[in-house]
């Protein structure tokens, strides 16, 4: 977490073009866990109809 506070604390600092470099690592990140939290809900459905 303390790459996220970095990121964040220097993005201020930062050219657009770096801003938009964190904007797109914060959007990967977060379709990443939500790739992993929808895989999760759908093994738990499948061992729940079994």
């Amino acid at each position: 977490m303390d790459v996220l506070g970095t990121l964040f604390s220097n993005m201020g600092e930062s050219t657009v073009p770096g801003m938009f470099g964190v904007g797109g690592i914060l959007v990967y990140f977060v379709v990443i866990v939500g790739a992993a939290l929808f895989r999760i809900k759908e093994i738990y459905q499948e061992e729940e109809h079994h």
